[in-house]
This record gives structure tokens, C-alpha cells and sequence, in this order.
């Protein structure tokens, strides 16, 4: 049993005050009587009145005590931990971000290899061990608590799979805190290959082990890829291509426009530096372009090799200028792609225009 608020203790020092009030005796006026019948009667009022003789008979100091007692333990937030004991309990922390997908030379995945270290903990787990699963990527899924059934465990781990984001270390760390109030563990293990930020500001309430996956084979793969409008009904579609250092094998480069292949370009990126491509498209309508990479060797991370842009039909750029400004308005009647309202009688919307120029004030 635990207690999230322990300061609430100072709560204890009502009950002497408590007390007391019921120790103070009676203040009785002096009388004179005319029989000793009655000096009976004074000693029993004595003996009741008495310090401890009142507190044994007082029904209601107890009740008193007893409710001022309950009303402290709640306020101490008191909770059960679980039944096994701290060095019982583990949870495992199992990335599944993109980067886990790469492969090494013999076709397994970071994610198979984590998989398989785990799977080896869950078969040799003693009776009195309990094992949680919990994959994280962008945010952390906790699939299933802590328990030594194997078959749920083994279950909840083969339903990992690949998320295509980048890994949030902070979430996962953030579900093993949110664990660690109730349950009893001081140590939590996380398996992953190692993409996460060089600093993380997270102070933990238990130890973190932290066991890297060996590096992936050769990677080569599209880092960005982005368009401009160029002049006409032109589109300059741009392309970067970025490969491990231990890559050493050209790639070829295909722009696929609305499912035909418009253009190749061989590309072989050096070590740290990205490759640029740019490939030029034309279209006076909504375009889907996709960019493919097709490596000749060996290629850790397929995932990275694909990369998809959707273009919006071009456009003349909507320009307001009021027809009391003449200059402005024959300047801007002289530019291509270039749409000058007011048109006629109306303004229409302001809202509606890419460029608003004027000479009011505010």
C-alpha cells in the first residue's frame, strides 16, 4: 500500500485539541446541604468526571476519532500496488517507428530482431514474473499489463507492426510514469535502434535500460521532394536524395505523373550531402505526381524510396485594386497570370482575392 499525498499527515494535529475538550472536568458551584445522603452522589460525579473514566464512556469522542481518523487516510490518497514485488515486474518498451522497418543483410527487420529478444524473455519467464507490452512510435499503446501468461503476451507482441511516423521517446516514458503509480517496478527496458533526440527533458522515477539493435544495412532514399510553378503551365518538380555512408551503389530516379512515367535520372549521393533533381512537368490541371527510387544494390529501407505530391491546377493570381487608383491598375494590367478586379459593377468579396491593394486607412 502507497500513499500519493503524504503531506496530508498534518491532519493528526486536530486530535489532541479533540481530545482535550473532552478532558476538561465540570466546574460545579459550592452548595450546602442539609444531609450526607447526597456525598454518594458526589462521589460518583467525581469518578465520571474524572479524565479517563469520561473517555472510556464517551461513545461520541470515539465516533469523533474515528471519522477525523477516515477523513485523513483519504486525504492521504492511499492506493494498492499491485501483488508482485518491484524486481517481478518489468515493462517493455518496443519502438515501431519507419526506421525500425530496415533490414540487414540477411532480410530481417529491427523490429523482427527486437521481437525475437522479447519472444526469448517471454519463454524463459519464471512464475513469478510479469512481463507488460508496450509499442510506441509518434504515441504509445500499452498492449497488455502486466502478467506471466505467455499466451497474452506472446499475442500482444506479434501485434506489433510497423507505424510509418517517427518515434516520440517522451510519450512512451510518459505511459511507464502513469504505470509506476500503481504498480511496483523500478526498472523498465526499452528496445529500439536508437533515433531519438540527444537530449530528453523527463525526469524518471525509475531506472531506464536501454538496449540498442545493431545497425541495418545500406540505405538509400528520397529525404524531400517539392514544386514551384515555373513560367506557362509549367510545374518544377524538385527531388533529394540522401544515402548511408556505407552505401555504395547507384540508384535510378523515375517521376511518374498521373500513373505514366514522364522522366529517369540516375543518381549515386555522396556521404552526408543530399543529391538534388529537378525534373520539369507541364499541366493546366489537377496533376498527381509520384517519384520513385530504384537502387541497384542492397536497400535497408524500402519505405523511404516512394514519394507522393499532389499539384493543384494553376491559376491567375487574383489581385483587387480599386479603379480610383489608375496607376496601380494599368501596372498591374501589364504582368501575365495576373487577374485584376474589380471586373464590373461589383467588388465582391475581399477575402476571395490573393492580393488586396489600397489607400485606405487601417
Amino acid at each position: 500500500m502507497g500513499f500519493l499525498s503524504l503531506s496530508a499527515l498534518w491532519l493528526l494535529l486536530l486530535i489532541p485539541p479533540l481530545v482535550l475538550l473532552y478532558f476538561l472536568k465540570l466546574k460545579r458551584p459550592r452548595l450546602a446541604v442539609p444531609s450526607l445522603i447526597l456525598w454518594q452522589q458526589v462521589v460518583n460525579d467525581t469518578r465520571v468526571n474524572s479524565p479517563f473514566q469520561k473517555f472510556k464512556r464517551n461513545i461520541l469522542l470515539l465516533i469523533q476519532l474515528i471519522l477525523l481518523l477516515l477523513l485523513i487516510l483519504a486525504a492521504t490518497q492511499p492506493f494498492w500496488r499491485g501483488a508482485a514485488s518491484s524486481a517481478d515486474q518489468l515493462p517493455i518498451l518496443i519502438d515501431r517507428s519507419a526506421s525500425m522497418a530496415a533490414v540487414d543483410a540477411d532480410g530481417k527487420s529491427r523490429l523482427d530482431i527486437a521481437k525475437q529478444r522479447v519472444r526469448d524473455m517471454i519463454e524463459g519467464l519464471s512464475p513469478n514474473e510479469e512481463l507488460a507490452i508496450i509499442a510506441f512510435s509518434q504515441s504509445a499503446n500499452q498492449l497488455s499489463g502486466f502478467t506471466s501468461n505467455k499466451r497474452v503476451l506472446l499475442d500482444a507482441l506479434d501485434s506489433i507492426t510497423i507505424e510509418d511516423l517517427p518515434s516520440d521517446l517522451g510519450e512512451a516514458l510518459r505511459m511507464a510514469d502513469a504505470m509506476a503509480r500503481s504498480h511496483m517496478f523500478e526498472r523498465v527496458l526499452m528496445i529500439s535502434d536508437g533515433n531519438f533526440p540527444a537530449k530528453i527533458d523527463f525526469q524518471l522515477p525509475f531506472e531506464l535500460a536501454y538496449e540498442r539493435l545493431p545497425a541495418a544495412g545500406a540505405n538509400i532514399g528520397i529525404t524531400s521532394l517539392n514544386a514551384r510553378r515555373a513560367s506557362g503551365k509549367g510545374w518544377s518538380v524538385f527531388v533529394s536524395v540522401q544515402a548511408t555512408k556505407d552505401n555504395h551503389s547507384p540508384a535510378t530516379l523515375e517521376l511518374i505523373q498521373d500513373g505514366e512515367t514522364r522522366a529517369t535520372e540516375r543518381v549515386a549521393p555522396t556521404t552526408g550531402r543530399a543529391q538534388r533533381v529537378m525534373f520539369t512537368i507541364s499541366s493546366d490541371k489537377h496533376t498527381s505526381i509520384e517519384v520513385r527510387l530504384k537502387p541497384d544494390g542492397l536497400d535497408s529501407l524500402p519505405g523511404d524510396n516512394e514519394a507522393y505530391l499532389e499539384l493543384s491546377p494553376l491559376r491567375p493570381l487574383w489581385v483587387h485594386v480599386p479603379r480610383s487608383m489608375d496607376t496601380f491598375r494599368t501596372a498591374f494590367q501589364d504582368l501575365e497570370d495576373v487577374r485584376l478586379f474589380p471586373e464590373g459593377a461589383g467588388d465582391g468579396v475581399l477575402e476571395d482575392y490573393d492580393l488586396i491593394v489600397t489607400n485606405a486607412e487601417g
